[in-house]
């Protein structure tokens, strides 16, 4: 009777544990997420600069044109840049705010002629910070 006992417990844990394992969905499926070639990122307002960054996520040597363009496409600043992992920041007038406004970045890899464009739409926010103490 004990043996019974002991083959039916064995029988009941195997099954709850093939079960459970039907349960669980599998996380290690789209982990790896492709790393874009380049990345504009806001950095913030050094004195009354806007400052941008540009990482170029090359692991081989490379060439790339970049260009910043205003928002009526007139070019501000041009300039290729040569190597690997290349991160360069660039800064644009705060007093301005009309030229900021639809600034195109073109980072065009000169070996491909593959271009990237980033767009800037600036978003103006009022922030109102309200304290309450008690006296």
């Amino acid at each position: 009777m004990k043996t019974a006992m002991n083959t039916i417990s064995k029988s009941v844990m195997i099954l709850v544990t093939v079960m459970s394992m039907g349960l669980v969905s599998p996380t290690f499926a789209n982990t790896f997420k492709e790393i874009p070639v380049a990345e504009l990122k806001f950095v913030g307002t050094i004195g009354e600069l806007t400052s941008f960054q540009l990482v170029l996520n090359n692991a081989l040597k490379g060439e790339y044109l970049v260009i910043v363009k205003d928002g009526e496409k007139r070019v501000l600043f041009s300039e290729k840049l040569k190597g690997a992992n290349i991160t360069k920041l660039y800064k644009l007038d705060e007093k301005e705010r009309d030229i900021i406004d639809g600034t195109t970045f073109e980072v065009t890899n000169l070996a491909t002629n593959e271009t990237q464009i980033f767009k800037l739409n600036k978003v103006v926010k009022e922030v109102v910070d309200v304290s309450i103490s008690n006296k």
